[in-house]
């Protein structure tokens, strides 16, 4: 009987970590696509199952915020380099313009201002060195536009699956209350 148990257990486990793969997957879609939808189909298909795939969803949400940490890291990192670059290389800090306590704005920051301040505090000044930080500036505030992109819809995703459970666990909680029986179950 306790190998039934354990043919059982590994089973579910095995389709666990195969639907938390088909989620991940379907969320590097949705952030390379900037599109929620068939993550959110498959969130609301594991919500309506019967019984809920909780363990799946806790999973998710673990992963989410796992995810947008990194996000987050990574997003602040962009700022940095630019600003470690435009400091050590050419001896101007642009701190004042790309405030780290403005770190979600930093891609909206208009790169013909900093060019203009490299300018007046750039003791030697070429054509190309400007070019260059130019160019450099620029995509440092592309990458930073898409990772705040990813940032906000990552966001969104933990805290939908994070309300799902909520809903889910209180739900399941009432039920039992109501019942009367102490000993309740979450699949």
């Amino acid at each position: 009987m306790s190998e039934d148990f354990d043919a059982l257990s590994m089973f579910a486990q095995a389709e666990l970590q195969q639907l938390r793969a088909q989620a991940l997957d379907l969320f590097d879609k949705c952030l390379v696509d900037n599109n929620p939808a068939p993550i959110v189909a498959f969130i609301e298909r594991q919500v309506m199952s019967d019984p809920p795939h909780l363990p799946l969803l806790q999973e998710f949400a673990r992963s989410l915020q796992q995810r947008l940490l990194s996000l987050r890291a990574y997003h602040y990192d962009v700022r940095d380099k630019v600003i470690q670059t435009f400091t050590d290389d050419y001896g101007v800090d642009i701190t004042p313009l790309a405030r780290p306590s403005e770190i979600d704005d930093y891609h909206k920051i208009d790169s013909a201002k900093v060019i203009a301040y490299v300018q007046a505090h750039l003791a030697s000044e070429s054509a190309e060195e400007l070019h260059i930080l130019t160019k450099l500036l620029n995509v440092s505030i592309a990458m930073a536009a898409r990772l705040h992109s990813e940032i906000q819809l990552t966001r969104e995703l933990h805290t939908l699956v994070t309300d799902w459970l909520d809903a889910l666990n209180a739900t399941v909680g009432r039920r039992y209350w109501s019942e009367g029986d102490s000993t309740p179950t979450i699949h």
